[in-house]
């Protein structure tokens, strides 16, 4: 902005009533009617005075609701954590001692895109998809993650981002209901995500150190590896977590660069092994008790030699072998597995396109971070990808793939690197995905969205942290851990990000088609083309993995809808259905044409001119009563010179008409 705008104060003066309206009291604060968001309201006096009538049942706001502060944005009086949505075009501040944007979003995003998908079920989805398929399941999830960050891009570009990541955003641009209902999904989302992660972890750390594990020397000692170990040690697991989250996102954001560089050696390891490692037999970890045992006259036996498949080294017939799908079981789950459920595996390992978004208040400047943080992720890894899947497929028997998920480990020059990349991913996306649920709670909760329901979450300790928050998101993933297997919790992670993208891209699409004055993005690549694909692309992959969950999953978000119609407060963050039905109205208006008038469609048009609008209620209804679904317009004429008046003499009248029309319905 050229100046920053100005504020005056109106000397007080008699209120004076004309024509019924009364004036509103004195000592009213003026900001600058033309800056987007700015309101005016009675700042002392107990309702209209003089006389002035008071008609229906609700009474007007004696707080001022908005002033203007030294950046030109609207910030709220009624609450110190209530800001409001800053009009388009004025970026936002540099904050000095924020994460930059490869620590605080380019390392984020990547390493939770990595996650338990690259190190720990790639070998899963070639060996039942093939080359040729992953490839494509591949390139069609980064499609709709890339068509989703196009639209987080525009909505980050859009004007200043405060914290509460994805969800502000949202809300933000399209009002309480939609941006509370996308925003708990949200929540949830990164809640199941984070128990995903933490079920990788621990499913490594007993194939390698549970009873018979491979990196222990004899088949004897070991963790105890049954179904109620496995939830003790995911609870310890998430404790650890729960203790770093609650020293903030400081230490958080001092680690990603660290876990990023050990990450990329030891992947350097695997295309090391690739190459150089010759051709040899690989145990099958003890885990795949469908491999490890066999059954004859109904009774259960258990190998007592090796149980092996072949690692080839890189061949090309291999790679011809494993070009096709061959769908089998998941030894995990002991189910059948399908196209649908792998593709599940595959998205809800590279949902971590918004670790950077969540972070946006820790981010020094976030409307340039996330854009180019984000992008610059998920172009790596969707590379390293298209790579390791290749390799794979190019390397390993299937049935070697089909059997072992951990092959990545097995086949390394030396396994310890894997493991150590495994924990790595693991470990910080959980940590990631905690913080970030954390961050979404927090904003709903200071928003008033369900009452005082959340008030627990908006209590800050230390350096800005959400305490209450993180341990509300960490109980939840431990009830998250009770479903069971990684590839279980996979479904329903992916259904509901798929859910979020689709919130994303909705709001995009709802901003543009409603050709919104706020919506002016920076970004170029943007267009209401991409988010109608991505959109669409959501909606269809969620059919695709589930249909059912997917059903249940899309009631759930319009029940929350309906609830936080109802339940939420009045706020100025302005809503897309108001600007959506004002986009069509008027379409409709330039539609109607005066030469195709007939006159069985006549309808009365009726201007009705008052004097004293609150002592003529009964005229009003009464014209109301004839006009018979025709247009009807009340007017009330103030004489004047407007050379009298500091602003619009409407301003000071306009409450009491909206009273006025309220009492008479």
């Amino acid at each position: 902005m050229d100046e920053e705008p100005k504020v005056q104060i109106r000397a007080p003066r008699a209120s004076t009533s004309y024509g019924g309206i009364t004036e509103p009291p004195t000592g009213i604060l003026i900001g600058d009617l033309s800056a987007p968001g700015t309101s005016i309201n009675s700042t002392n006096g107990d309702g209209p005075p003089n006389g002035a009538p008071v008609v229906g049942k609700r009474k007007l706001d004696k707080t001022p609701l908005l002033t203007n502060d030294q950046f030109g944005r609207s910030t709220s009086m009624m609450s110190s954590n209530d800001t409001q949505h800053q009009p388009a075009g004025i970026q936002s501040v540099m904050r000095v001692d924020g994460m930059s944007t490869f620590s605080g979003v380019m390392a984020p995003v990547a390493l939770s895109m990595f996650s338990v998908l690259l190190f720990l079920r790639m070998g899963f989805v070639v060996g039942q998809s093939g080359v040729l398929i992953t490839l494509i399941q591949l390139t069609m999830a980064y499609c709709i993650v890339m068509l989703t960050v196009f639209s987080l891009c525009a909505i980050s570009t859009n004007g200043a981002i405060e914290g509460g990541g994805v969800y502000y955003m949202i809300s933000r641009a399209l009002g309480p209901e939609f941006g509370g209902s996308i925003g708990v999904l949200f929540f949830l989302a990164n809640i199941f995500s984070c128990s995903l992660q933490v079920s990788g972890f621990v499913e490594v750390l007993l194939n390698n150190f549970g009873e018979g594990g491979s990196m222990l020397s004899s088949d004897s000692g070991g963790l105890p590896t049954g179904a109620g170990f496995k939830f003790i040690y995911g609870v310890v697991v998430l404790f650890v977590l729960l203790l770093v989250c609650l020293i903030g996102a400081k230490l958080f954001a001092k680690t990603s660069l660290v876990m990023l560089a050990i990450v990329a050696v030891c992947y350097c390891t695997f295309l090391v092994s690739i190459i150089f490692k010759g051709e040899q037999d690989i145990d099958i970890p003890k885990t795949n008790t469908g491999r490890w045992q066999y059954t004859l006259n109904e009774t259960t036996f258990t190998y007592t030699g090796n149980v092996t498949e072949r690692y080839t080294g890189f061949s090309f017939n291999t790679l011809g072998e494993n070009m096709l799908s061959n769908y089998t079981h998941d030894y995990t789950t002991e189910k059948t597995t399908s196209f649908a459920l792998v593709f599940a595996v595959i998205f809800s390992g590279i949902t971590g396109i918004m670790a950077g978004a969540n972070m946006s208040g820790e981010l020094k400047q976030p409307d340039v971070s996330i854009p180019r943080g984000t992008l610059q992720a998920v172009l790596t890894t969707y590379g390293v990808y298209l790579l390791t899947a290749v390799l794979l497929g190019a390397s390993c028997s299937g049935r070697l793939l089909r059997n072992d998920y951990t092959v990545l480990l097995d086949i390394n020059v030396w396994p310890p690197f894997i493991l150590i990349a495994i924990f790595a991913t693991t470990l910080f996306s959980s940590m990631s995905n905690l913080l970030g649920a954390s961050r979404v709670l927090t904003r709903v909760g200071e928003d008033r969205l369900f009452g005082f329901l959340l008030k627990p979450a908006t209590v800050y300790f230390g350096d800005r942290n959400p305490v209450f928050s993180v341990i509300i998101g960490w109980v939840l993933a431990v009830l998250v851990l009770l479903i069971g297997a990684l590839n279980r919790i996979a479904q329903i992670t992916s259904i509901l990000f798929l859910l979020s993208y689709m919130g994303v891209n909705l709001a995009c699409l709802a901003l543009e088609m409603a050709s919104a004055p706020n919506f002016r993005p920076t970004f170029k690549f943007f267009s209401w083309h991409t988010a109608a694909l991505g959109f669409a692309g959501c909606v269809a992959m969620m059919l695709l993995i589930d249909a059912a969950t997917s059903a249940i999953a899309i009631i759930l978000l319009m029940l929350l809808i309906i609830i936080l119609h109802y339940m939420a407060p009045m706020g100025s963050w302005g809503s897309i259905s108001q600007a959506l039905i004002y986009h069509q109205v008027r379409k409709y208006l330039l539609l109607l044409d005066s030469r195709k008038d007939h006159v069985k469609y006549w309808r009365p048009q009726i201007l009705l001119l008052v004097k004293r609008p609150a002592t003529s209620c009964p005229l009003m209804d009464f014209v109301n009563d004839l006009k018979k679904s025709g247009l009807y317009v009340i007017g009330h004429v103030k004489k004047g010179h407007m050379d009298d008046y500091q602003i619009d003499p409407l301003h000071d009248v306009y409450p009491y008409w909206l009273s006025l029309i309220d009492y008479l319905k």
